[in-house]
């Protein structure tokens, strides 16, 4: 799996004009906005970490790569081992350089900005633990639409709850969010945590077992 890993470390090193781009984003928002921008930019640089391995995946498909890797002695649970591997390490190491730097200039306001991190942080592994199974089992470019599809499907879903709940219990959506917020805020944070991490934990393995099936399936 070290092999794999180095191979999609130089391909990620190669992309240069995204971190340029991305580092040019981060320095506007903290000169212009400073802390208060920490929500936006450590919840983005998180996401961009997760769209690595779906570069990588898109790149071993290139000119039938994927079938040239499947003969070297590795197994196919391996193959799928390293996007994970490599996926999480993308996330948690562009969401601590960007906490870490938030957490330097916005002096006072280590608690805002380390729950909003974190809050990011469950939200992106989440999606990161859908995209890859996609992305494996349709590849570049039609995984790309069948993830812009769940994207699509999961907004009518919020719209479509928001307007039966606002009829039934006839109050807005943004009422209710502040109750929701009102009864998280009386549970202890540890709590929060440890039931987020469980169900974290949960779905990765939900979605590995079902990456490495479909790859075990899947004919080069």
């Amino acid at each position: 799996m070290k092999g794999l890993l180095l191979k999609d470390l130089r391909f990620i090193m190669q992309q240069s004009k995204m971190f340029l781009i991305l580092l040019f984003m981060v320095a506007w928002f903290m000169i212009f906005q400073g802390a208060d921008s920490a929500p936006f930019v450590i919840t983005y640089t998180a996401m961009m970490g997760s769209f690595f391995v779906l570069n990588t995946i898109s790149y071993d498909e290139f000119e039938h790569s994927t079938t040239f890797l499947m003969t070297l002695p590795i197994e196919r649970r391996d193959y799928v081992k390293e996007k994970y591997v490599f996926g999480i390490l993308g996330i948690f190491t562009l969401w601590g350089i960007s906490t870490a730097v938030y957490l330097l200039i916005g002096f006072g306001m280590f608690q805002e900005i380390m729950i909003t991190a974190l809050a990011g942080l469950v939200i992106i592994v989440a999606s990161e633990m859908v995209m890859i199974p996609v992305q494996l089992k349709y590849g570049g470019d039609k995984g790309r639409i069948v993830i812009v599809v769940l994207v699509f499907l999961v907004m009518m879903m919020f719209f479509i709850v928001k307007s039966v709940a606002g009829r039934i219990l006839g109050e807005g959506i943004e009422t209710l969010i502040l109750r929701l917020e009102a009864m998280i805020s009386t549970v202890n944070p540890w709590a929060i945590g440890v039931v987020a991490a469980t169900c974290l934990a949960v779905e990765s393995y939900i979605s590995y077992r079902i990456s490495v099936r479909m790859i075990e399936k899947k004919e080069y």
